[in-house]
C-alpha cells in the first residue's frame, strides 16, 4: 500500500487512477496522521519525503503501540 503514495505517478499510463489526489478529503473525515511501518519503506528504498501525502514512519513496535489506542482501524 505505501506504494500508492509514491509522488509523480502516472497511473494513466496503464489506465488506472491517481490516488494520490484524493487523500486530501481525508482530512474532512476527522484524518489527521498517515503512518507508515519504517519496514515497509526501507524494504523498497524509499523515504517518507517520497510520498504524498506527509506520513510519519513508525517502527513495527510503534505501529503496534499506535493500533493499541483505537477503536477503528482503517486500512488501505
Amino acid at each position: 500500500a505505501v506504494m500508492q503514495l509514491m509522488q509523480h505517478q502516472q497511473p494513466g499510463a496503464i489506465g488506472t487512477k491517481h490516488y494520490a489526489k484524493s487523500f486530501g478529503a481525508l482530512k474532512d473525515y476527522g484524518v489527521d496522521h498517515i503512518y507508515t511501518p519504517l519496514t515497509d519503506l526501507t524494504l523498497r528504498g524509499i523515504t517518507a519525503d517520497d510520498l504524498e501525502p506527509e506520513v510519519k514512519p513508525l517502527s513495527n513496535a510503534e505501529v503496534g503501540a499506535l493500533l493499541q489506542d483505537y477503536d477503528v482501524i482503517l486500512s488501505f
